[in-house]
């Protein structure tokens, strides 16, 4: 599953929100899909992870800064670099000029440092983990989360901190959830078959009227039980570098965007950029596979692999760090299962009693 997101993300970035009618409106439609579906997964993972041992506010504030917060902080340290680097050397002009302030303003907030903005990823998820205990204890339940989640969604939230970015997922990482829990109570899989019609209706219904927020949730959910139940039957044919891919999809996520301008700018001097359909495939392709050639590199080493991935080559594709979304106290199982037909949340053949029991 998170194999497909990651591509899905790579998709949405190698070009802008321009070019013809059907590239803007896939763009759109990913754009809507891939980070929701990260969310939910996170969700997932992390109530797997509470249901099979709770964890103190200590340990969930160390796992958080190893796993998101400390590759956060290398990454924008190399991007920043990066775009020194562009604007001081031989192709001046093509970055742009570092100053403290600038930098300081990235750490505050990514979206407005003026690079690197995919990173704010981390920084919200790495808040909407912090929060989510907390906001759960106080509500008593997922199902009330989700709706204080939802009517948050309607607040103008604050830049800094990514609280705005942070507000706007927190009704994913519940949604993920509360997917565990239907799956720990093994109810019947022609039930949420059945709520993927149910929820793509009320998006129509609602689609008419644009002000109301919550479309973008009925859309993202939608979207993500969508690629959940394709996930799982593509599970059956054994993709293993897909799930390659997906086990080390935070480290994917962090050095694609790196790979994109050079693939650009090569496709294009050889393709031309009128082509724009074979200029996109030859710019998506290079952008994977110069990626997974870093990402095997760096799992080479485990040390410079726990700074750069979070970990994510010393756990290997067992879910935990590996990817964005990931909660890093997962057991294997957990991941597994995201990957297996017998995972669909309530599926046949899920959850023992004991987990069942503890999750409910």
């Amino acid at each position: 599953l998170k194999g497909l997101g990651i591509l899905l993300v790579a998709l949405g970035h190698v070009h802008g929100d321009f070019g013809p009618e059907a590239w803007i409106a896939v763009r759109r439609v990913v754009f809507t899909v891939h980070v929701p579906l990260f969310f939910v997964v996170a969700g997932y993972l992390s109530a797997h992870s509470a249901a099979s041992r709770p964890r103190s506010v200590g340990r969930l504030l160390s796992t958080t800064a190893r796993r998101l917060l400390v590759p956060f902080l290398a990454f924008s340290v190399l991007a920043a670099g990066g775009e020194l680097l562009l604007h001081l050397g031989p192709w001046e002009g093509l970055g742009q000029e570092i100053t403290l302030a600038s930098f300081g303003l990235h750490l505050l907030s990514p979206t407005a440092g003026g690079f690197a903005y995919h990173l704010w990823f981390l920084y919200a998820l790495a808040v909407v983990r912090l929060v989510h205990p907390l906001l759960l204890e106080a509500a008593g339940s997922r199902w009330a989360l989700l709706l204080l989640a939802l009517l948050a969604c309607f607040v103008d939230w604050p830049l800094p901190l990514c609280l705005r970015l942070a507000a706007t997922h927190l009704p994913f990482f519940v949604t993920g959830g509360i997917l565990f829990q239907l799956r720990a109570r093994r109810l019947s899989w022609r039930i949420q078959l059945v709520s993927l019609p149910c929820l793509l209706g009320a998006y129509l219904g609602v689609s008419a009227m644009p002000e109301i927020r919550l479309t973008r949730y009925i859309l993202g959910s939608s979207a993500t039980l969508a690629l959940w139940i394709a996930a799982t039957l593509l599970a059956r044919t054994r993709l293993r570098s897909l799930g390659w891919v997906g086990s080390r999809s935070l480290a994917f996520y962090l050095w694609h965007t790196f790979f994109i301008p050079a693939a650009t700018l090569g496709a294009t001097s050889v393709l031309g950029v009128d082509r724009f359909w074979p200029v996109l495939a030859a710019v998506l392709g290079a952008t994977l596979g110069a990626t997974a050639a870093v990402v095997a590199v760096v799992d080479a080493a485990p040390r410079l692999a726990a700074l750069l991935h979070g970990g994510a080559a010393a756990r290997g594709p067992t879910g935990g760090p590996g990817g964005p979304g990931a909660d890093s106290e997962s057991p294997r199982a957990a991941a597994r299962d995201i990957m297996r037909y017998r995972c669909l949340p309530g599926a046949q053949g899920g959850t023992s009693a004991r987990s069942s029991t503890a999750a409910t």
